[in-house]
Parts: C-alpha cells; structure tokens; sequence
C-alpha cells in the first residue's frame, strides 16, 4: 500500500513538472514570435507596415472675394471612425486669371476676427500702403504650440509682405500703430520663458513682446516700447493681490529688466520669489536676459542673515566703502514709477 501511494505521489509531482515545462515551452515561443513585439511583425523576414491613414478629399470649407483675388479655404479629413482634419489648404486665385498661390498646413485660419484681437471689421492695412492685407495663421494642431503668421499684400502682382513665427504666443495677437508711421505693430507675448525653473506651463511667465514691419521682416523692439512693460508692471502686482503664483512675480522681474532697471527687477525678485530653486532660476533668467547677475550680499532678503559682511570694521588691508554725504545707503532711482 505504501509502495502504490508513493508511485501516485510521483506520477501527480510528474505531471505538475510536464505542465511547467509546457508552459515555459509556449511562452518562450511567444516572446521571440511576431506577436509579442508592439509595432513590427516579421513575415517571410520582410517587414510588414502598418497600413496608411485613409484620408477624404479637399473640401470648400470658405470662400472670400477681394477686389482683384477670391480665397478659398479647403480642409481634408482622414476617414475612419476617429476622423480628425489632415490638412488645411488656402488658394488665392486672381480674378482675371493667372498663376494660383496655395498655402498648406495642418491648421490655417484668414479670418482676423479669430486671432486680432479687438478685431471690428474694416480694411486690414499692416503696412500701411492703404491696400488690403491677407493675413494667415497658421498652426501645427498641437496643445500650446505652434502658430505663424505669413502676410499677403493683395496687390497686382500679388506680394508676400512677411512671415513670423510666434511659437506659443501666436493664438493672438494685437496690431497696433504705436509710432505713428502707419505701418501696424504686432503685440503678443514672449515664449522663451515658458518652464523656466522646471515651472509647468501654467505657471511659467509670458511677458509682452513687440515686433515692428523693418522692410520685408518683422524686428523685436521691446525697449522701443516701455509704456507696454509699464503697463504689464501693474497688471502683474494686481494679479499678486489675488495672492502668491510665480509666474506674475518672474513676469515682473523680466519686465524691470526689459526697461533696464536691473536694481528694481533683482530686488523684486529677492523679496517674492518663494520657490527652492531661487539660485538656478535667477541665473537662468539673467542667461535669458543677456544680463549680469546680481549682488546677492546687498539684497533686502540677506539682512537677517548671521553672515551679513561687518558693518563697523572693515578686514585688515581693506579700504572704506564709499558712502554718501548722509552716511545711508544710495537711495532707489527716482525715475522708476513703479517704486514703492
């Protein structure tokens, strides 16, 4: 009897083992098939591709009729249960026949009241030679990224005036004659800040940016133009009422420095800013700027320190520190209006 229970024990743990191989033996030959790899298969040691997206054909989505050219707007969509647009294909056809100029690209958008703002209706003159303009936003369909402008004169011959790339500030824009010329400036914002200091995009600063029409180019003149950044100054410190965020106190900052106030901007920046990464954020924003950095052992923000430099003895062998005729600190610049 216990013979017979001995040789079923051994048959059962021999059938367990059978098994285990078994499934080693399929998983091995499941890995190294084609069905366990994501995106390629192997057939006849041919690559085989994924089949390509089908897509619709051109469809007239807008049309517009100027004086010597009509626009016409054509998007294509892919086919399928999850359609979405392919492409977007802009004609500017000459009445009175002739050669047809087509702009292609994931998103174009003619319309100005999409992307002026405070777009009412008239002639859109940017030039000011007193003829209608086309102006084309284009964009690549992504979250915040990333949008162009390309400007059409629709003179006899047709002229392209200029192209700019705006990157995540395109969405909109403000045209404006700041100087008087005729000629419009673009206001928008400023992208090379974005996630600075590891901020997400929510937090990051978009300081304002002007572009002036220099001949066949747009030029950025901030400092051309302080009265923007002044008024930018403002609307940060109002948004710091609400309470603290870290984008209008760098958008400050960036502002001051724009306007040539360095003093102002890292002293600002020593008082509000309250993140931990301070020191790689200052740096890289006087990297950005193209400025020096400042001198940390006469900021506001190191009074309290017990390593503050002596006030009433000087090293061995070091001179006196220049001090005015009142023997206090220099006094803030009284240009600055933003001072308080």
């Amino acid at each position: 009897m216990k013979k017979y229970i001995k040789r079923k024990n051994f048959l059962h743990d021999l059938k367990k083992i059978i098994k285990l191989l078994s499934f080693a033996s399929l998983f091995f030959l499941f890995v190294n098939s084609g069905y366990a790899q994501e995106s390629t298969t192997l057939e006849n040691n041919n690559e085989v591709k994924a089949e390509p997206v089908k897509l619709g054909t051109w469809e007239l989505k807008r049309q517009k009729q100027f004086p010597h050219y009509r626009v016409d707007v054509l998007e294509r969509w892919t086919l399928g249960k999850l359609r979405r647009i392919d492409s977007t294909r802009v004609r500017i056809i000459p009445n009175e026949g002739g050669s047809v100029t087509e702009i292609e690209s994931t998103w174009i958008t003619p319309d100005p009241k999409e992307f002026i703002q405070g777009w009412t209706g008239g002639l859109l003159d940017v030039n000011g030679d007193g003829l209608e303009d086309l102006i084309l936003r284009r964009s690549t369909g992504g979250t915040h990224c990333c949008y162009s402008y390309t400007i059409f004169s629709l003179e006899k011959p047709l002229k392209k005036l200029v192209h700019l790339d705006l990157e995540d500030c395109g969405e909109s824009i403000q045209l404006k004659d700041l100087n008087g010329d005729q000629k419009k400036e673009v206001i928008t914002c400023d992208a090379k800040f974005k996630y600075i200091g590891d901020q997400p995009y929510s937090k990051s600063p978009f300081p304002p940016a002007v572009y002036e029409l220099q001949g066949n180019q747009f030029k950025k003149v901030d400092k051309k133009y302080p009265k923007i950044f002044q008024d930018d100054i403002l609307k940060q410190r109002t948004n710091l009422q609400q309470g603290y965020d870290p984008a209008p106190v760098l958008q400050l900052v960036i502002d001051y420095l724009i306007l040539g106030n360095s003093n102002k901007a890292w002293q600002e920046f020593e008082m509000l800013y309250q993140e931990d990464d301070k020191e790689e954020v200052r740096l890289e924003i006087a990297t950005k700027m193209g400025v020096s950095m400042p001198n940390i052992s006469n900021s506001p923000s190191n009074t309290n320190s017990d390593w503050n430099a002596p006030t009433t003895q000087n090293s061995p062998g070091t001179p006196e520190a220049p001090q005015d005729s009142n023997n206090s600190p220099a006094s803030p610049d009284p240009k600055d209006p933003f001072l308080e």
